[in-house]
């Protein structure tokens, strides 16, 4: 039946059709052939699984760096914090290069998005590597790029996240853990139009002075540094980063969540969190998991690490200074609400009767 011939080859059920007798050599080269387009039509469906994919991770991205990755989201009001955000005003706008230094958790990659998203770059892309989670081979594989069969498992050309980022941001976290031949290559690749902005919890002088990182990168990277302050040092933003954090978490388990209530924040005001932000975070994230919904997070919700420190006796001036801040807080927000206590504590993410109780504790 010639037409179902025609309709099946026009459907590509029939790769070729032969008319006999046929050739050995060419019903040989006639399989060889199906077996090619058969690994080329799987290894399409592979790839356009794989951009699928990447796309949605981009989405994604763009979404964050669009609605929640500005300086608006640094929380905090402290001397310390203030200084770092000035800091991401004055060098975002120009193309410099960007070394944070900070502890882990202080929220280094969270200033980096900041910084790309205040800058003329926005609009194109922030692309973020953690140096430190990958081998040598893999992260130089991941920066650079490579070309189809250059190691086992690759099975196409790739292009390096320098050249992904061309005229974004190109995030380098935990840069002081790269090799000296990876260091090598990245002073010669820094003159690629990205922005580059590195980050280390290491001190990187005194990794250049035992020998650990390249003295010449290091002058390239540091042509801006901001320090970023640990969490220990800037306490009195406590009580609206925990908000802050709270509330985000909560969002994200979609489950409802009280305040937290006074006796937990003196808790955690008396905890050194070598973590940083981090940790803090991890901390309210089991508060929240382990709370009834809606219900206040109370000190017993918090781990018993957190429980048992003593502030190694500074809880007083700890106290005292998140005092302070709170009253400033407040007194800000009911001078923007022309002094109606009920807008102001909307503003502050808490109930009316929080509010009260707040204002008889630091009695204004």
């Amino acid at each position: 039946d010639v037409e179902a011939i025609v309709a099946a080859i026009n459907s590509s059920r029939i790769f070729r059709y032969l008319t006999k007798p046929w050739e050995s050599e060419e019903l040989r080269l006639t399989l060889h052939r199906a077996v090619e387009m058969f690994q080329l039509t799987r290894e399409n469906a592979r790839l356009v699984e794989e951009l699928r994919h990447a796309n949605e991770r981009l989405s994604t991205e763009n979404a964050y760096l669009r609605g929640s990755a500005g300086p608006h989201e640094i929380v905090g009001d402290s001397p310390a914090i203030r200084e770092v955000l000035a800091l991401v005003g004055k060098v975002a706008g120009s193309p410099a290069t960007v070394l944070l230094e900070g502890e882990t958790g202080t929220g280094k990659e969270l200033v980096a998005r900041a910084i790309h998203t205040a800058s003329p770059r926005s609009d194109r892309l922030f692309v973020a590597v953690n140096c430190a989670a990958l081998s040598e081979g893999i992260l130089e594989s991941e920066l650079f790029g490579h070309r189809r069969g250059a190691f086992t498992g690759a099975i196409a050309d790739r292009k390096g996240l320098f050249e992904v980022a061309d005229g974004g941001t190109l995030f380098l976290d935990e840069v002081s853990e790269t090799t000296p031949a990876l260091q090598a290559k990245l002073l010669r690749v820094l003159q690629v139009d990205v922005r580059i902005i590195a980050a280390t919890n290491r001190q990187l002088a005194e990794e250049v002075k035992v020998g650990r990182f390249r003295e010449d990168l290091y002058f390239r990277l540091r042509v801006f540094p901001i320090r970023l302050p640990p969490l220990r040092d800037r306490l009195e933003d406590l009580p609206a980063l925990a908000r802050h954090l709270m509330r985000r978490i909560a969002t994200q388990l979609k489950k409802p969540v009280g305040e937290l209530t006074e006796e937990a924040l003196t808790v955690l005001a008396r905890y050194p969190f070598p973590g940083n932000v981090r940790e803090l975070a991890n901390e309210l994230e089991r508060a929240v998991l382990l709370s009834e919904p809606g219900a206040p997070l109370t000190e017993d919700l918090l781990s018993e690490h957190l429980q048992a420190a003593d502030g190694g006796g500074s809880s007083g001036v700890l106290e005292s200074r998140t005092a302070a801040f709170e009253r400033e807080q407040i007194d800000g927000a009911l001078a923007r609400a022309g002094g109606v206590k009920s807008r102001a504590a909307e503003e502050l993410g808490i109930t009316y009767r929080g509010l009260l109780k707040k204002m008889r504790r630091l009695g204004m």
